[in-house]
């Protein structure tokens, strides 16, 4: 208890708390500089591949900027180009450094795509609207090129748990506006208040489906989960969800229809933690 209180102090000394801008009590700052996460998925052909060959996956690296405990820039790539200590050119060709500016005005938070150096990434917005702290309502998601977005609804249970998220296509052209309803996302939580399971059923037109994806998150340990206020992200945003830090991830893909597994991958990680038992995610 004395600890929580020692930690509750140093954050207001370190972010100027107020009551209109109270600093969240654990945040990634205050304990790492970056944070790592795996990188994206591969498919079983290039999994075999580098084994093959022998090549090591990058960690993908973030940086966390704040104003008044409120995270208003991340900024990524793979964790040598941060370093600048990447020795292989495949790597280097395909930087993949990129910022995220977040803007809040109001109930509303914005977070917008712009690329660093010579590598061009496509123009990205999203938009949530809050239903109160740490909690969208719904997101709208806008890229360059496309004619349609995503539109995404949030619904909570009574105790305040993300319980499913429903994923819309809205397509808009000369002729109207027409929407599709893509995806169905439910969530489940353990006693402790840790994600437990996502559902995530693929839909047709007519809203039946063919293909489920079942992702776990297990190992969860007791320390504090220093994530919770980065909803905002993609690569934070399922480690936001819980009270504590899983450390096993797995993701199934199934066809309704035969029960066959089309697409199987999973992480494990070990973490290290700090002198107040927080657990630092620059080490993976």
């Amino acid at each position: 208890m004395k600890q929580i209180i020692l930690l509750c102090i140093c954050a207001c000394v370190l972010f100027s708390c107020d009551k209109e801008h109270e600093a969240p009590i654990f945040s990634i700052e205050a304990f790492a500089s970056k944070y790592m996460v795996r990188s994206y998925y591969r498919s079983a052909y290039q999994e075999s591949a580098y084994q093959h060959w022998n090549i090591i996956d990058p960690l993908e690296a973030y940086t966390l900027e704040y104003v008044r405990g409120k995270v208003t820039k991340q900024t990524g790539g793979y964790n040598c180009l941060l370093n600048n200590v990447c020795f292989n050119d495949t790597i280097k060709s395909n930087d993949r450094q990129v910022i995220y500016d977040v803007n809040r005005t109001g109930n509303a938070v914005d977070v917008t795509i712009r690329s660093i150096g010579e590598w061009k990434w496509v123009v990205q917005e999203w938009h949530f609207k809050m239903k109160a702290e740490n909690q969208p309502d719904y997101l709208i998601y806008k890229q360059e090129n496309r004619q349609s977005y995503d539109s995404l609804k949030y619904t909570y249970s009574s105790d305040g748990k993300l319980a499913q998220i429903v994923c819309f296509s809205v397509f808009r052209n000369q002729h109207g506006t027409s929407v599709n309803k893509d995806a169905v996302k439910n969530f489940f939580f353990n006693a402790e208040g840790n994600l437990e399971k996502v559902e995530t059923r693929l839909l047709l037109n007519d809203e039946k489906f063919l293909t489920m994806i079942i992702e776990t998150f297990e190992d969860y340990d007791t320390a504090i989960n220093p994530f919770q206020h980065l909803f905002m992200f993609d690569n934070t945003f399922y480690r936001s969800l819980s009270k504590n830090n899983f450390r096993k991830f797995r993701s199934q893909k199934l066809d309704v229809r035969s029960g066959a597994d089309t697409g199987s991958y999973g992480w494990n990680w070990t973490l290290e933690y700090n002198e107040q038992g927080v657990p630092l995610f620059n080490k993976l």
